[in-house]
């Protein structure tokens, strides 16, 4: 026995150390934790924190957003705006080019290196944005580009993405007009969406553009040098880069957990046996000395234990609340989840913590460098009120022939199981027989989180976690085209809310529509936050010079 544990501790040791060789001796490897593997590395149509921790180390757009959430320079060395607000014009850096990956001659010919120009222009962010407003494109995030003249229309169809107020006036001179003024629209320049895209690798992927390794263009600290299922994605240091930010390491491996477990045979007695020894948990891969992750999200019993060895941070970036999916047949009427939620007597599953004060959680600015819920931005939360839950209920019945008749699944923690049936005898109070609930406990946040994204409950008590910077950009998670949207919501008069937020013209426009969406998810009974929680990053010394966004989850691996 002693004989067959010195061996499968050997194969973990050989498993985690093959994480660790790059090659060279002096080489710097960074190791990070990935939870999905993305679908597409296309900046245009790609969502996610994986996703967007990737392209924002392999690609660089006009502008970017610092650790503290401010604009800084990207491609553009600098920028002008008109009196009016509505002109900008960008002039970029004349020594910006693309990496283009080995095997390129068979994207873009045998002479690729004769003919193509690897020059990053302004007419590579005109593409980009053209290509984004598209509807055929569907870009999860074309609303966010509604302040650009034209675009509404192009939007709904009613013009062709040519007509979108963008032009490259030269190769290094960029100008976007603007409908109207919008205080957020620099901001909105630096996400995913508007990175450059060079149109002529793009036409010759011939609808490929960003599926495999090959088949995309990179222009920021780091390139694209594989992805794989088992495995992860690796990145490394892009020589042909030229910006103001240096890489931190050669190369950045976003490493699945599971790719840490190894199944090992043995033949004993003519019988064959098989022995699998599963990854060990994030915080002990962050405490091993060699092989494990440089960085990584932990709790915060687990960050007591890693203070020795890592550098914690906390970030108010999560919020517990219950959801309620609209598209469910359970809870798609209004009157419904209304009575639901003047049923919830939250303090059972408050725990002592203190009150929610929204739906978006505190890292989330207002703009970029000023708080959202400063001069105490508080939105109201339905009362629990069983009379109240009474009425909903009537006004339901009202429409449905007099009869109730639901049945519910509703997914949680393990740990929040007991407070989640004890405000369950309260729904049974206001509903009576006419309800019927199931509870369904997972063990993880991640497999509850599985099943959220899938929108495959009812009503769930669960946590959700910030990428985003922007209070803005954390309510357009549940636009009606987005596809982070897991209550359903699709409402015409939500999407327009969503339109005056990346319209509003100054800061108390800003606000003041930030707060009208908040109101409606929340008064349409879509969401009930409950408490705001914190979360713990925990980085190694390896990665010293790292820089996370205020949200705690978008790390740059260059300083």
């Amino acid at each position: 026995m002693r004989a067959k544990l010195s061996v499968l501790f050997l194969c973990i040791c050989i498993l985690l150390t093959s994480f660790t060789a790059c090659g060279g001796g002096d080489t710097k490897t960074l190791r990070l934790p990935l939870s999905v593997l993305p679908s597409c590395y296309d900046p245009q149509i790609s969502s996610g924190i994986d996703s967007e921790n990737i392209i924002n180390n392999c690609f660089e757009g006009l502008v970017r957003i610092d650790s503290a959430g401010n604009i800084a320079k990207g491609v553009a060395k600098d920028w002008s705006v008109s009196s009016d607000g509505l002109t900008y014009t960008f002039k970029l850096r004349t020594d910006a080019k693309w990496f283009v990956p080995s095997g390129a001659e068979d994207v873009l010919g045998e002479d690729y290196k004769d003919t193509f120009d690897n020059r990053v222009t302004a007419h590579d962010f005109e593409f980009a944005l053209k290509r984004a407003v598209n509807p055929d494109t569907g870009a999860p995030l074309a609303n966010t580009l509604v302040a650009i003249s034209g675009a509404e229309k192009i939007l709904n169809g009613k013009a062709k993405p040519d007509s979108l107020g963008v032009t490259a006036t030269d190769d290094y001179t960029l100008v976007i007009k603007l409908a109207k003024p919008s205080v957020s629209f620099l901001s909105v320049l630096a996400s995913p969406i508007c990175m450059p895209c060079n149109e002529e690798f793009f036409d010759a992927t011939a609808g490929r553009y960003g599926l495999k390794v090959g088949l995309i263009l990179c222009n920021g600290p780091y390139y694209l040098s594989l992805f794989d299922e088992e495995s992860g994605v690796t990145l490394k240091d892009n020589e042909e880069y030229s910006g103001e930010y240096k890489p931190l390491a050669d190369v950045a491996r976003f490493i699945f957990p599971s790719a840490l477990t190894q199944s090992k045979s043995s033949d004993e007695g003519g019988e064959t046996t098989e022995t699998t020894t599963t990854a060990p948990k994030l915080a002990e891969l962050i405490a091993a000395e060699e092989g494990g992750y440089d960085v990584g999200a932990v709790t915060e019993a687990e960050s007591k234990t890693l203070e020795d060895v890592a550098e914690i941070q906390k970030y108010k970036n999560s919020l517990k609340l219950l959801c309620f999916n609209s598209a469910s047949a359970g809870t798609n009427n209004e009157n419904i989840r209304l009575a639901m939620i003047h049923a919830t007597n939250v303090d059972l599953l408050r725990d002592n913590n203190p009150d929610a004060e929204g739906i978006v959680p505190s890292c989330c600015g207002l703009a970029p460098g000023v708080s959202y819920r400063a001069s105490s931005n508080i939105i109201a939360t339905p009362q629990y009120d069983l009379s109240k839950s009474a009425a909903c209920i009537s006004q339901a019945l009202s429409g449905n022939d007099g009869a109730l008749n639901l049945e519910i699944n509703f997914v949680c923690l393990k740990e929040d199981e007991t407070a989640v049936k004890e405000i369950l005898q309260d729904w049974q109070k206001a509903f009576g027989v006419g309800l019927s609930v199931t509870v369904t406990s997972y063990d993880t946040q991640e497999e509850l989180d599985a099943v959220v994204n899938r929108r495959a409950y009812d009503v769930a008590y669960t946590k959700l976690t910030a990428s985003e910077f922007l209070a803005a950009d954390f309510l357009n998670r549940f636009s009606s085209k987005s596809g982070t949207n897991i209550v359903s919501v699709k409402s015409a008069t939500y999407d327009a809310l969503l339109e005056k937020i990346y319209n509003a013209p100054d800061e108390a426009a800003l606000l003041a529509a930030n707060k009208k969406a908040e109101e409606f998810l929340i008064s349409g009974g879509y969401l009930l936050p409950v408490y705001e929680c914190n979360s713990y990053l925990a980085v190694k010394t390896t990665a010293k010079g790292l820089t996370v966004r205020p949200s705690g989850t978008v790390y740059a691996l260059y300083e």
